[in-house]
């Protein structure tokens, strides 16, 4: 009976890192970063987070996790900002901005993040 109650909770968890219920969402998401004033290219991004800037995965939350994680982990003086666009079943696109290290000012601005995904990769 526990053991259903986890699934239940799980179910509606946004990380989901426990859950063997299956994903019933496909999110797509891009990112932009820009750390200490540069804005980073597919390759650079790929090297510091370990993803790739445009894809696809079950639980958005785990995208947002490793972005933070890898920030959190990183040079302490670096300034950086994050904002990622997604869709979650190609539903209504969202955006989420992190700041890390940075006042309100920082040189990202969230309009500056399409609300639709880039086609040319």
């Amino acid at each position: 009976m526990s053991q259903l109650g986890m699934v239940v909770y799980a179910r509606f968890d946004p990380m989901r890192y426990c859950c063997w219920a299956p994903f019933d969402s496909l999110n797509r998401y891009h990112v932009r970063a820009v750390v200490a004033g540069h804005e980073l290219d597919k390759w650079e991004f790929r090297h510091r987070y370990g993803l790739f800037q445009q894809g696809t995965d079950g639980a958005i939350q785990h995208v947002k996790d490793i972005l933070v994680q890898v920030e959190r982990g990183k040079d302490r003086g670096a300034r950086a900002v994050l904002s990622m666009t997604y869709t979650t079943n190609s539903i209504h696109p969202q955006r989420w901005i992190w700041r890390f290290g940075i006042e309100d000012d920082f040189p990202l601005d969230p309009a500056d993040t399409p609300d639709t995904f880039p086609t040319n990769e």
